[in-house]
């Protein structure tokens, strides 16, 4: 898949699988240039095994942080979020608790001096 299919896209929030992951992570070391010499000391990258733990400890916190930003996006899509979901998190903010109704999802952020209303559709 292009890097530019991962992420927020029309269909919907797509997270980056492990293995992208991981495979990215091999392409970026592999390009790693020695200055002094000019040779590529971890070309072969993906045969090394203590390298690919340390790569698998790193890809594995990131398919976490990409599971986590699937899960808020879930969370906060009005047409994915319907029933019981949407009204434990409505009734669960600080302001005044009610069911959720019609097709719109209220975001009430406030802050020291502002106090702001955004109402998504």
């Amino acid at each position: 898949m292009a890097p530019s299919s991962y992420g927020m896209t029309l269909a919907g929030f797509i997270p980056k699988r492990l293995a992208d992951i991981q495979n990215d992570m091999n392409a970026s070391i592999a390009l790693i240039v020695d200055q002094a010499t000019g040779e590529y000391p971890f070309q072969n990258a993906a045969d090394d095994a203590i390298l690919q733990q340390v790569v698998g400890v790193f890809a594995s916190a990131l398919e976490e942080a990409w599971e986590a930003a699937y899960e808020a996006s879930v969370q906060f899509d009005p047409q994915k979020n319907t029933g019981l979901g949407r009204a434990a998190r409505c009734s669960s903010m600080p302001s005044r608790a009610r069911r959720a109704r019609g097709r719109f999802s209220r975001l009430i952020l406030r802050g020291r001096r502002a106090y702001w209303f955004l109402q998504v559709p």
